[in-house]
Formats: structure tokens, C-alpha cells, sequence
């Protein structure tokens, strides 16, 4: 897990503002030396794998302090509310309430759809917040649909609540 910039409200979950100046409370962590050595490295990694123009903006510009907590806050903030993003979500939702293993093309086993289908829900997933997630079971009646056709795979998911 990635520790954010700022001191979290065990309560709430939020951002702790100080009183005294209306700023929000830097992470200060237990180990600086430790710390340093993960920044460092985190960093690093952040310079390789981001190739956006606004990712490689992002990090440059926190280069100098190596504040990659910061970093990790402002790309998952810019990614949670760019367009792209919103775009993609709405095309991955789309496709797995609507995909039908009896209805595709797919060539493969029933396990790869499977595969690819929870691989679409977890994409989905990782790109919305916390109050926009699916839940468990609107997961499983997404799944459940697209096996809607599949006549010896019908039976499953009855024979599994039914053994509940």
C-alpha cells in the first residue's frame, strides 16, 4: 500500500486539516532513513514506467523534494478525473454487462473467458473510487449474465447457492 501525503483521520478516512493554519498535516514517517531509501527507489520506478506527458509532468515536477507520496496523490487524482478515464471506465462497464460467452467470438476455453472477464471487472474496478465501485454480488450478476446461453454452465451458480 502506498501511504498518502497527508495524515489520515482513522474516523473518517480523511485528510487532517491543522486548526491552527487550515493546512493539511504532512505524513511524517516512524523510520526517515528507511523512508528516504523507498522514496528513492519509488521514484525511480515513477520515472520508468510513467510515459503520459501529464504523468511525466507530475513527476518531474516533485523530483527535487522526491515526495513521492505526493506524486502517487496527484496522478491518482489526475487519472480518477480525466476523461480518458471516465471514457474507459463507461467502455469497460459497458462491455462486461453486455458480453455473452454464447454470443462471442471467443475461441478459447470457458476459464479464459472467465479469466478475461474478471480482468475487465478488476480494470473497472481500480478506476473508480471507493462509492463508485461495484459491489460483490452486482460482480457476480455481471458474470452470471454473460453466461446467460451457455446451457451446461447454467446450472452453476444455482448448484453453488443452493450448497451455501
Amino acid at each position: 500500500m502506498i501511504i498518502p501525503p497527508y495524515e489520515i483521520d482513522p474516523n473518517t478516512g480523511e485528510f487532517v486539516i491543522d486548526p491552527a493554519n487550515g493546512e493539511l498535516i504532512p505524513y511524517e514517517p516512524d523510520d526517515q532513513g528507511f523512508d528516504k531509501l523507498r522514496r528513492t527507489w519509488f521514484l525511480k520506478v515513477l520515472v520508468d514506467v510513467c510515459q503520459t506527458p501529464v504523468a511525466k509532468k507530475i513527476v518531474n515536477q516533485n523530483r527535487d523534494t522526491m515526495d513521492t507520496r505526493q506524486v502517487w496523490h496527484e496522478l491518482c487524482e489526475h487519472y480518477q478525473n480525466s476523461i480518458s478515464s471516465k471514457m474507459r471506465s463507461q467502455e469497460l462497464l459497458r462491455w462486461a454487462h453486455t458480453a455473452q460467452l454464447a454470443n462471442s467470438n471467443h475461441h478459447g476455453t470457458h476459464q479464459s473467458w472467465i479469466t478475461n472477464y474478471t480482468e475487465t471487472i478488476r480494470q473497472y474496478q481500480a478506476l473508480q473510487t471507493e462509492e463508485n465501485k461495484l459491489s460483490d454480488q452486482m460482480c457476480v450478476d455481471f458474470l452470471n449474465n454473460s453466461m446467460r446461453g451457455t446451457t451446461y454452465l447454467k446450472g452453476v451458480l444455482g448448484t453453488y447457492y443452493t450448497a451455501s
